[in-house]
C-alpha cells in the first residue's frame, strides 16, 4: 500500500513514506509529534510549516472518526496527491467502502487510537466477509489460539 522508494532513483527514502502517511492520515496529532524526532523533520515546533508551501489536509471521513493534528507539511518532499480510495481503486469486491472503513480504523498515528485485535475481529466488514454478519456468531477464544 505504501512505498518508501524515491520515485526517481528507486532507493529507499523514508521521507516519501512519511509523505504518503501524511497524505492519507493528515498531520499527526500533537501528542505524536511531541514524542517523535522524525515528525520534527516534517513539522516545526508549533506543528506549523516553516516553508512558504502550505498544504491543507482534507480526509473523506467525519471528524468524530479521527483526531486531527495541527500543522502543515514542511514540503521536505512533495506531498503526493493520493487518497485511500485512490489506492484501492483496483480492488474488487462487494464491500470496498467497508474495507476502506476497516483500514481507517487501523491506520492511526497514535497506537492507543488503534483498535485491538479482538475489536477488529468483530468489525462488521470482516464479519460479513466471513459470512457471519453478526458479532455474536464469531468470538475469539483465547484458549484456542496457538501458542508460539
Amino acid at each position: 500500500m505504501f512505498n518508501r522508494q524515491h520515485p526517481e532513483t528507486g532507493e529507499p527514502d523514508d521521507r516519501y513514506l512519511i509523505a504518503q502517511f501524511a497524505a492519507i492520515l493528515g498531520p499527526p496529532p500533537v501528542e505524536f509529534w511531541s514524542q517523535s524526532k522524525l515528525c520534527q523533520a516534517f513539522w516545526d515546533e508549533n506543528g506549523l510549516s516553516t516553508s512558504t508551501a502550505t498544504v491543507s489536509f482534507s480526509l473523506p471521513i467525519s471528524t468524530d472518526e479521527i483526531i486531527f493534528g495541527t500543522g502543515n507539511w514542511k514540503n521536505v518532499v512533495p506531498l503526493p496527491e493520493i487518497s485511500l480510495e485512490g489506492l484501492a481503486a483496483d480492488i474488487e469486491g462487494e464491500d470496498v467502502p467497508g474495507f476502506l472503513r476497516f483500514l481507517r480504523r487501523i491506520l492511526r498515528w497514535l497506537p492507543e487510537q488503534r483498535p485491538t485485535t479482538e475489536e477488529l475481529i468483530h468489525d462488521p466488514w470482516l464479519l460479513a466477509g466471513l459470512g457471519s454478519g453478526s458479532q455474536g456468531q464469531i468470538k475469539a477464544d483465547k484458549d484456542s489460539l496457538p501458542v508460539s
